[in-house]
């Protein structure tokens, strides 16, 4: 019988359906922290009494306004130490700047120094889904482990009875993400290859792998924001000859209602996304839609966290 190594789970209020399931899922006690700011906007945070030596799993996420998010996680993992808590397993389902990648000489590179800040404050371990680049576990000083929505969006798709799919990554760097889904699904891959062109889009998309004729194509990357590039080759896929376009995102990470719009208006025939951001309290302002699906990466969390 597997058991959970931890005995709670602490969640952002804007994380309380995940928080929540997750605590199910490990059959153990889940409460939020109360999360504020006093009148000169400096954050604060209070945690619910928990018995000092438990170990907890303190469960946040990056999303709009990442920074104050990231300085609310702080200050929940230093009230934890300062608990006298015996171990705290940071769950950051969607880790900040982790795509902040350097592109020039000089210019800041703050993945590092959010690591360090996690450990500073008092992470015993790390735990996040589906990192932009697997190689960000190596800046952490604490033990950092990557889960992934793979199985989780394979599953979908099998249910969902794509016809004839194929999986297709947006660009080159993704190949390796997409390539796991399509072995998981036991179907072929596509990459398109993103190259410059002066006379027309900064960016063009052409096909460089796979076949995708006739074929109901899943697009899958690890995040969407405004949606505007994953709505381009959407279209170009069409374009090329797939029968349909499905959408699979891990880190919905959306800018704005305008670009929930933008996706629903797209050629996209059905979009999925996981619940590793606060999506599903959004869309419910914004007005839900049966071809926006939300899953829930409770249960993949929960197996980073039983022994």
């Amino acid at each position: 019988m597997s058991v959970a190594c931890v005995d709670w789970v602490l969640y952002n209020n804007a994380m309380e359906s995940l928080g929540l399931s997750l605590a199910r899922a490990l059959h153990v006690e889940g409460h939020p922290v109360t999360r504020g700011k006093y009148e000169n906007d400096n954050s604060w945070v209070m945690l619910p009494e928990v018995p000092r030596g438990s170990r907890v799993a303190v469960l946040d996420s990056s999303y709009r306004g990442v920074n104050d998010a990231l300085v609310d996680t702080c200050l929940t993992l230093d009230g934890c130490r300062r608990a006298g808590m015996r171990e705290v397993v940071l769950l950051m389902a969607h880790l900040p700047y982790a795509r902040s990648d350097v592109h020039q000489p000089r210019h800041s590179y703050a993945l590092p120094l959010v690591l360090s800040l996690l450990q500073v404050a008092g992470a015993t371990s790390i735990v996040t889904v589906d990192l932009h680049a697997p190689q960000t576990c190596g800046f952490s000083r604490v033990p950092m482990r990557e889960v992934t929505a793979v199985p989780l969006f394979a599953d979908h798709a099998r249910r969902m009875a794509i016809e004839n799919p194929v999986v297709v990554s947006p660009d080159l760097g993704g190949t390796k993400r997409a390539e796991r889904l399509a072995r998981e699904l036991g179907v072929g891959l596509a990459i398109m290859k993103k190259r410059r062109d002066t006379t027309a889009s900064p960016h063009v998309r052409e096909l460089c792998g796979g076949s995708i004729e006739g074929k109901g194509a899943i697009l899958y990357d690890e995040e969407v924001i405004t949606g505007a590039s994953k709505c381009l080759i959407a279209r170009q896929l069409l374009d090329l000859g797939a029968g349909s376009v499905y959408g699979f995102f891990t880190h919905a990470d959306l800018t704005d209602e305008q670009s929930y719009a933008r996706l629903l208006d797209s050629d996209f025939c059905h979009i999925a996304v996981t619940d590793t951001t606060p999506v599903e309290e959004r869309i419910a302002r914004w007005g839900r839609n049966p071809r926006f699906v939300v899953l829930s990466v409770a249960d993949t969390l929960a197996g980073a966290l039983v022994t």
